[in-house]
């Protein structure tokens, strides 16, 4: 099965890349730590000092953007003071009542939300289970 001849290549990419190998090219196998849980509290965080998924990154950036449009949306009603540039602080607070979609896990043969796959606590997010062991939908 295609399947299980990728999630093999996946898991001897991740392999190598952790034992060294091909440390001349770079990959996400190499830079991500999301399993060992990182602390996500500014753009910086996401966009220099950590290497993410690209579908969590995403994920991350649409969420900050939207709250900072909420904002200016409060400021535009005369709620709040007016927004002083670009704030690159990032709360995941509230982040899965925004956005958590359904995800596939294949070893599961199962249908779950982000938030089975990935937590969060506070600032700091972890993953659950391995990327190659997820079918991402949207």
């Amino acid at each position: 099965m295609l399947r299980n001849k990728l999630v093999e290549a996946a898991k001897l990419a991740e392999r190598d890349a952790k034992a060294g190998r091909h440390n001349d090219h770079p990959s996400i196998w190499m830079l991500d730590r999301c399993s060992e849980g990182i602390t996500v509290d500014t753009l910086q965080a996401i966009t220099q000092e950590y290497a993410l998924l690209p579908y969590f990154f995403r994920k991350i950036i649409q969420y900050w953007y939207h709250r900072r449009v909420e904002q200016y949306c409060t400021y535009l009603q005369g709620q709040c003071d007016p927004p002083s540039g670009i704030d690159p602080n990032i709360s995941l607070e509230g982040f899965f009542d925004e956005t958590n979609p359904y995800l596939f896990v294949v070893a599961d043969q199962d249908f779950v939300r982000l938030d089975s796959v990935m937590q969060i606590d506070g600032n700091r997010l972890t993953m659950t289970q391995q990327p190659y062991d997820l079918v991402f939908l949207s």
